[in-house]
């Protein structure tokens, strides 16, 4: 029987999708995002369920991740306590907010493909990081992604925007008017940004930018109207 060969070539790191067609918008609202992200560093983009502002942002930094145009994606969101349905999760912290990062995961994972993807999460190119994580760290050539920020405060933004370094894309995305605070601090960020003409651009999505179905944009509807 023939010996192993010790030079064995190791399996080739998984690749993403070749095939990823264009981004298109849907609506005007969603033209107005894609040509933000593309024209500014920083982007706030706000509006209620199903307009598309966490699935644009996770499809265009798939994108970037797999042109070379960024080196790693960063996923974040407010902290949701580990309680009893968390703490029976297995995992480390990082494993644990897994779940809860599916609107994001999903679209990238449909761009690159699930191999690709769980292998980023392996070697970090794709981060899940709480946000009390972030103080002290300095983002370079990366697409950083913050979900849900309405239930951030203006001084949890105030670490997170100011953490971001060279060659990278920083969208903070939620909906205001669904926040569990007293008052938001993403609304307070937006009003900073233009008070004082930062280069950070606003997208406000309406009901008209829902996108996820008919019946979505009628129940929004009838919440919005009521304040609920």
């Amino acid at each position: 029987m023939k010996r192993e060969q010790r030079n064995q070539q190791q399996p080739a790191n998984p690749v993403p999708k070749a095939s990823r067609p264009p981004l298109t918008a849907k609506t005007d609202g969603q033209l107005r995002l894609i040509r933000a992200i593309k024209s500014s560093s920083q982007v706030i983009v706000t509006g209620p369920a199903g307009t598309g502002k966490s699935y644009i942002p996770a499809i265009t930094a798939a994108d970037w991740l797999a042109e070379g145009k960024v080196n790693k994606i960063i996923l974040a969101r407010p902290n949701v306590s580990v309680g009893k349905t968390m703490g029976h999760l297995p995992g480390d912290q990082d494993e644990k907010m897994l779940p809860w990062m599916v609107p994001l995961l999903e679209p990238l994972t449909e761009r690159l493909g699930k191999g690709f993807v769980e292998y980023c999460l392996r070697s970090k190119k794709i981060e899940v990081a709480p946000i009390e994580t972030m103080r002290g760290r300095t983002f370079k050539d990366a697409f950083v992604i913050i979900d849900e920020a309405q239930n951030l405060t203006l001084h949890e933004l105030k670490m997170i925007v100011t953490r971001v370094g060279e060659g990278t894309q920083l969208v903070i995305d939620g909906d205001v008017a669904q926040t569990d605070l007293n008052n938001s601090g993403l609304a307070q960020l937006i009003l900073l940004s233009k008070g004082y003409n930062i280069d950070c651009v606003s997208v406000e999505l309406g009901l008209d930018d829902v996108v996820r179905s008919g019946i979505v944009r009628q129940w929004l509807t009838a919440f919005y109207k009521e304040g609920l």
